[in-house]
């Protein structure tokens, strides 16, 4: 839309022009504030990311521990039986070398140390037993916790997603008002109204400071969706002039 001599022209209407810069820079704000929630979810991804490698590592180290805690035992009890073969067969040596017979005080011997053996093994194999179940569970444990680590580093990702999404409509919905503020302003180049437009659309600081001083706060003036629609609907009657 070319724009009209200023003999002609009608004034430009300051509140119109107040609006659109408080809703570009709401925007923008609104996309800068989108995207660090964004980066920040991330951030927390690869931390769980971490939580996520540390109990893997922990629950594959205890499942090796039970591994080795059931070789260890079966080991153990390999030992005992061993030595029991020998000591039995080292006892009866000596009851034949001394002409005594199985039987009497040098059966109950013979039936004490089989006893004894049979003890042995079975607390070497309980214990093992306890052992390796303690690891096992342990593994358990930390693989749910790597499991509750993933469902959480999925959730941030997830927001970070949807954090990026809304900084993108944020940027559409401001590219949207700066066109139709542009398009409007048209009608008045050279004006003080003009200038002002054109610094706040050139992102300048000189621009931003004006509008400042012309209009209330930023965060005032953004309150949820309502006000999304108001702008928009500005947009609409700028583009019908």
């Amino acid at each position: 839309m070319a724009a009209l001599p200023p003999s002609v022209r009608p004034p430009a209407n300051p509140g119109l022009i107040q609006n659109a810069i408080s809703g570009i820079l709401g925007f923008q704000s609104d996309a800068l504030q989108q995207r660090a929630s964004a980066t920040a979810a991330r951030v927390s991804a690869a931390g769980y990311g971490s939580e996520i490698e540390a109990y893997q590592s922990g629950a594959e180290n205890s499942r090796q521990n039970a591994i080795f805690t059931d070789v260890a035992g079966k080991i153990q009890a390999l030992q005992a039986q061993r030595d029991y073969l020998r000591s039995s067969g080292e006892t009866r040596a000596v009851l034949g070398a001394s002409g005594f017979q199985a039987t009497g005080s040098a059966i109950f011997q013979l039936q004490d140390a089989v006893r004894q053996s049979y003890l042995q093994d079975q607390l070497i194999r309980t214990q093992s037993l306890f052992d390796q179940s303690g690891y096992l569970e342990q593994a358990r444990a930390a693989g749910a916790q790597a499991d509750a680590a993933g469902m959480a580093q999925s959730g941030q990702l997830s927001a970070a997603s949807a954090y990026d999404s809304t900084a993108q409509m944020a940027d559409v919905y401001a590219a949207n008002e700066a066109a139709a503020l542009s398009a409007y302003m048209a009608q008045f180049a050279g004006s003080p109204e003009s200038s002002l437009a054109a610094g706040v659309l050139a992102g300048t600081e000189t621009g931003q400071s004006l509008v400042s001083a012309t209009t209330e706060p930023a965060a005032a003036l953004r309150r949820g969706s309502s006000r999304t629609a108001a702008r928009i609907a500005t947009r609409d009657a700028w583009l019908a002039v």
